[in-house]
């Protein structure tokens, strides 16, 4: 950086750490050698850098909408649209339907994408209604009439917050 961007920054208060080779001093070095602690001195408010009213939050600082995967799990039971003998666990015989929750952990409100994936086939994608942060939703969503035998579900849920975006859950269908 030249040094005419560096006393640019300086003036803004702004405080930055160079490499050894650097042959140019530090803002840090330059607070110490003119005598000023630059923990007695005044912050510099950048909202007033960027055009903004102290207390307004820059955009770029915004996540959006960010949603997350309850802790419970992928819930897999008969479906009861299609459960003509009553089942009470996943049956060949009736259809298999699962349940989720979604909570948005975002600071602004949207829509919760979940994707469907039964034993490595994507099945189908299901869209929560407009959840504001901190609200929650259930979806349920039909696998289908299954074979017998062990069966894996993936869910996983956009824009996801990095955190719980994704579950699975192994079961077997009698």
């Amino acid at each position: 950086m030249s040094d005419e961007h560096d006393s640019w920054l300086e003036g803004l208060g702004v405080s930055w750490f160079k490499s050894d080779d650097d042959a140019s001093p530090s803002a840090t070095e330059a607070q110490a050698d003119s005598g000023t602690d630059q923990t007695s001195s005044q912050a510099v408010d950048l909202s007033q850098t960027s055009g903004k009213d102290a207390g307004q939050t820059d955009q770029a600082t915004k996540t959006g909408a960010r949603f997350e995967l309850s802790v419970g799990g992928i819930g897999v039971m008969p479906d009861p649209a299609d459960n003509p003998d009553n089942h009470v666990n996943p049956h060949h015989d009736a259809g298999t339907r699962i349940s989720f929750e979604v909570t948005n952990v975002g600071d602004s409100g949207g829509n919760a994408r979940v994707g469907v994936e039964l034993d490595d086939t994507f099945i189908t994608e299901w869209q929560s209604p407009f959840l504001d942060p901190g609200k929650s939703a259930v979806g349920f969503v039909s696998l289908g009439r299954l074979s017998q035998g062990q069966h894996t579900v993936l869910i996983y849920v956009n824009p996801g917050s990095s955190k719980a975006d994704h579950q699975t859950n192994t079961f077997n269908v009698e």
